[in-house]
């Protein structure tokens, strides 16, 4: 019960709220404004009456002076589309021109003196159109500024506007009316009842107009007026739109303009999503068909059907076995929409729907029971009837929506035809009398107050949050005082399927009937919907079928506004069209109205000549030469005849043979210019329909001369272009590929092809454009060479110059001699080399490279080192590089501790067993640098640390005595295998003090005695070398 009441609330507030507007302040500070127009960029120009002024104002208001001088009492004001303005001045009785940047000039001044102009609007010919208030007259000042009397005897013309088609809308202030003006003249009167009609706008087929009574109304298409602003107004005059709708109104009384935003739009919220497996809806048990005492009902729903079940039920009082009362859905797989009922006799009544329902597409589902007959509704649309006795079963104890009960009501049918919903469903109603068809109309489109009568059950649906999580959302709210709530069952209440979801029903534009209908098109119109959201245009359909099963060429059309110009249509022929919203978010489900489609018949008539202005031009270029309306229809019985000795055949070209176009063309065969006269003749087979006398002047165009250069330009570099005619401007087809100076200089850009131009215009504004075709090649990016790169003596630099793209190379260079066609070379030498890439395409590539050595020569970095050792046993590492490099780094490893270094010596000792590679870095100027290393194993034992029997090491060095007095050693060395052995010692600074080679013998163990008696006492150290291994011990002589 608080559910429907907040919901009943709402409504009527909504309901009291459609038709209200909001009027705020845009802009103050102006001095009587009289009249307001936009330009194409959103500005609004408003006359000052009061002091002669033309006045800017911008997007936010902002008021600036945009004409100080030039005008006299400046009243209503137009514009054209290049943005040019038009006001009448009361105090010259003239019309001027403003252009874009503000010149004032005298544009028509033969308009009757003190006639009072006050309104002004302009065609798409650029024709203007002045009220006359005094003189009751409509004046007509064309593009030239000729000024004629278009309409007489209308009593006191004060506003006037323009449609799409060139019907003007007067206010008579003399009659309280609006007047309808053909484009030939004809008046008629339009609407009633508007007192003092100043002001008047155009707007998507409504018209606008402001009262001297502080109101503005709104005009329909249909002339209904009703009041769109009643208060809030200070004798309001001139008023115009943006494109957003808002109205913007001079308001005289404060000086000031006002802004009108649009009334508060009303849109269906949400619907329910059943997934044709599961999902229904319980409306209870014996509620609705409580209610349905008098046996008349009407049962109602908007539905989109997603897939055409089997019996897809939209509601339903139907058992397995037992009928029920009756069953509204789709009839087995067809896809057509079925009503069946029972009667109390027991007998089944049903019929079905000859129209197969779209699927994706909302649309409006009805039957109803009058107690003779049953009647089937779809989009308000009787589509079938049958009659019935008159009576009702009630044998079913519930109601479903989307499912079909079983025979006790306790759960869907199990049977082969369940009957489920496939689609969404939203807006069901149900009452226990028969609409009539005029009824469903008006209720359709539009929320219903829930107390009307005889509505039993009235379901929303707004419930949930649209593809939400809706978890435990389960009640389906009777808005009415009856509380039939029904319950979801099975609903998966996430996600966009089986849950609650966006609904697009009722938004329903209404087309009207055709306007402007020519032998060729017409104008589509329609009405806004009363209800939702139309932000994705409208879908706009036309066919010569009045079931659409085939289109005309662009439908259907996406239009933003309401109206829509079809042309290109044949003559005398029967065209449909209907119309559908669309939205962003729903796109593709709006539906169609149910005066839907429209029926509109091509104009079949005589031909019609209308001369056309003829102006210069040049040759070669089109001119028209005449219009024409209601083209024939069978175009094959007429010709159209240029008669004109002087212009050879071929000079009449007509764009479409058919005649089905609005305009005729002539075209020059190149090379004729001068002055000709002739006559024009529009044929049928047996008589001149119209003999239309022409003269023309065809300018000659200027004879430029040919573009004179090279063909080609390689990517990065420039190439000149020359014409030898003067006066001319240079263009580039693609400034992306290739760009082209004022003086015709070419730079390459990017690999491709492009069109260079150069246009040269006379003084008769003709123009000749000769090209040229150029071709950008490509050329490969690569690094270029350092400009100097220093080598070691002795060593050579290796370059590899290839790019990726077939080519020759030439090496050379400036001193030694040098050459080589290779892309890879080896330099050795001091010299400047110098390199050219030569490409397949043309382009050429050039680079060079300075080549210095150093002054010392190439080293070698040698090392020695302890090949196996003990835990916590020193390990040492002996530099044996010769020449002495200029820097020595020892790399040591991880886990090693430092007992002592040097540059020549490194002492070690290592906590853990595994094997370490010691390094050796030696460097000579930076640029010469050689790297040696070795291999130490560490164990806990003396056992044996490589068990390779191929290779030679040595097992144990002993060392006696150390020390010794007299400087002579005894080396007992052991070796796993006989080998030779080299033995050297080297002092503390790394220098070599002995040297001995012992040759390869029988003996695995060697004494040798080393003498250093002549050395001076010191430590010395022994390095004992195999071919695969190094022991090194120390020695010391005191």
């Amino acid at each position: 019960m608080k559910h429907s009441l907040i919901h009943f609330t709402c409504f009527l507030l909504l309901s009291n709220y459609l038709n209200a507007q909001t009027v705020t302040t845009f802009a103050t500070g102006l001095s009587g404004p009289f009249g307001n127009v936009f330009d194409n960029s959103g500005n609004m120009f408003v006359t000052n009456y009061n002091n002669n002024t033309l006045s800017k104002i911008n997007s936010l208001g902002t008021v600036s002076t945009f004409v100080s001088s030039g005008l006299s009492l400046p009243g209503a004001i137009t514009i054209d589309n290049a943005n040019n303005l038009y006001v009448t001045n009361r105090g010259s009785n003239s019309v001027s021109k403003i252009t874009s940047a503000g010149v004032v000039s005298t544009f028509a001044t033969s308009i009757t003196p003190n006639a009072g102009s006050y309104g002004i609007t302009i065609d798409n010919s650029n024709n203007l159109y002045v009220t006359n208030y005094f003189d009751s007259t409509i004046k007509k000042i064309t593009s030239a500024g000729v000024v004629s009397t278009f309409v007489t005897g209308i009593s006191k013309p004060y506003g006037i506007t323009i449609d799409p088609i060139g019907n003007l809308y007067v206010g008579d202030d003399g009659t309280n009316s609006i007047l309808q003006v053909s484009p030939s003249g004809t008046t008629s009167t339009f609407a009633t009842g508007i007192s003092s009609p100043y002001g008047l706008t155009y707007i998507n087929g409504d018209i606008y107009v402001s009262s001297n009574t502080g109101t503005i109304s709104k005009v329909t298409n249909t002339g209904t007026v009703t009041t769109y602003v009643s208060s809030g107004l200070n004798s309001p005059m001139g008023l115009c739109a943006n494109t957003t709708g808002n109205l913007f109104v001079c308001n005289i009384g404060t000086n000031s303009i006002l802004k009108v935003t649009p009334p508060i739009t009303l849109s269906p919220l949400n619907s329910l999503y059943f997934n044709g497996t599961n999902n229904y809806i319980d409306l209870g048990s014996n509620t609705i068909t409580s209610k349905l005492t008098t046996n008349k009902v009407t049962g109602e729903a908007w539905i989109n059907i997603k897939v055409a079940s089997s019996f897809g039920t939209v509601m339903k009082n139907w058992g397995d076995n037992n009928h029920g009362a009756f069953h509204f859905g789709l009839s087995g797989t067809t896809g057509r929409l079925d009503i069946a009922i029972t009667q109390t006799n027991g007998t089944v009544v049903n019929v079905t729907s000859p129209n197969v329902i779209s699927l994706n597409t909302w649309h409006h589902v009805a039957f109803t029971l009058d107690g003779t007959n049953i009647n089937l509704y779809e989009d308000g649309v009787l589509v079938a009837s049958t009659t019935y006795n008159g009576t009702l079963s009630n044998a079913i104890p519930v109601t479903y929506l989307g499912a079909k009960p079983n025979d006790a009501g306790t759960g869907p049918s199990s049977g082969a035809f369940s009957g489920y919903f496939n689609g969404l469903m939203d807006e069901v109603r149900i009452w226990n009398t028969a609409l009539t068809q005029a009824e469903i109309r008006t209720n359709m489109y539009n929320y219903i107050s829930p107390s009307s009568t005889g509505l039993v059950a009235y379901y929303t649906f707004n419930s949930g949050i649209a593809s939400g999580n809706n978890a435990g959302i389960i009640t389906l709210n009777d808005s009415t005082s009856n509380n039939y709530n029904g319950t979801l069952k099975n609903f998966a209440l996430s996600g966009s399927i089986s849950n609650w979801v966006e609904s697009y029903a009722m938004v329903v534009p209404e087309p009207n009937a055709a306007s402007g209908i020519t032998t060729t098109g017409f104008t589509a119109s329609w009405s806004t919907p009363l209800l939702g959201t139309v932000d994705n245009g409208y879908r706009l359909e036309v066919s010569t079928s009045p079931q659409f099963l085939s289109s005309i060429t662009g439908s259907p059309f996406t239009v933003n506004g309401l109206t829509q110009n079809i042309t290109g249509l044949n003559s005398g022929t029967v065209y449909y069209y209907r119309v559908k919203a669309d939205k962003t978010s729903v796109t593709g489900q709006g539906g169609f109205h149910y005066n839907s489609p429209i029926s509109v018949t091509t104009i079949n008539a005589t031909v019609a000549i209308t001369p056309g202005s003829i102006a210069p031009f040049c040759d070669g270029l089109t001119s028209t030469i005449l219009t024409y309306t209601n083209p024939v229809s069978n175009p094959t019985n007429y010709s159209i005849v240029w008669d004109a000795p002087a212009i050879t055949a071929g000079f009449l070209n007509i764009t479409d043979s058919a005649l089905r176009s609005s305009l005729i063309y002539i075209k020059t065969p190149t090379g004729i210019n001068g002055n000709f006269t002739g006559t024009l003749s529009v044929r049928n087979a047996s008589t001149t329909s119209v003999n239309y006398p022409v003269s023309i002047t065809i300018y000659a165009n200027p004879v430029v001369a040919a573009i004179v250069g090279p063909s080609s330009v390689c990517q990065t570099k420039t190439i000149t272009l020359t014409n030898s005619t003067s006066g001319g401007v240079w263009s580039s087809s693609n400034n992306s590929i290739a760009s082209i100076s004022t003086t015709g200089l070419v730079t390459g850009i990017a690999a491709g092809n492009v069109v260079i131009s150069y246009s040269v215009t006379n003084a008769n504004n003709c123009t000749t454009v000769s090209t040229y075709n150029i071709v950008v090649n490509e050329v490969p990016s690569r690094t270029s060479f350092k400009s100097d790169t220093l080598i070691c003596k002795g060593t050579s630099l290796n370059i590899n110059a290839t790019i990726a793209a077939p080519a020759t190379y030439l090496w050379t260079s400036a001193n030694t001699g040098f050459t080589s066609s290779l892309a890879t070379v080896s330099l050795t030498q001091d010299d400047l080399y110098k390199l050219t890439i030569t490409l397949n395409n043309g382009c050429v590539i050039r680079d060079s490279i300075n080549v210095l050595t150093t002054s010392d020569p190439a080293i070698k970095a040698k090392m020695a080192i302890t090949a196996q050792a003990f835990i916590n046993q020193n390990v040492i590492a002996v530099n044996l590089t010769t020449p002495t490099p200029q820097t020595q780094n020892w790399v040591i490893p991880s886990g090693a501790q430092i007992v002592s270094q040097n540059a020549n010596m490194l002492v070690l000792k290592f906590a853990n067993k595994g094997s370490y590679m010691v390094g050796l870095n030696n460097t000579s100027y930076t640029v010469c640098t050689s790297k040696d290393s070795g291999k130490v194993v560490i164990s806990n034992s003396d056992s044996v640390l490589v068990s390779n029997t191929n290779i030679v090491i040595v097992r144990e060095v002993a060392v006696s005595p150390n020390p010794s007095v007299s400087g002579i050693f005894n080396l007992n060395i052991k070796l796993n295998r006989t080998g030779k052995v080299s033995i050297k010692v080297f002092n503390l600074f790394g220098l070599q003090v002995y040297s001995k080679i012992i040759p390869e013998s029988s003996a695995t163990t060697l004494n040798e005695k080393v003498d250093l008696s002549a050395l001076p006492n010191d430590t010395y150290v022994a390095v004992i070398q195999t071919a695969n291994a190094n022991e090194i011990r120390k020695m010391m002589k005191n």
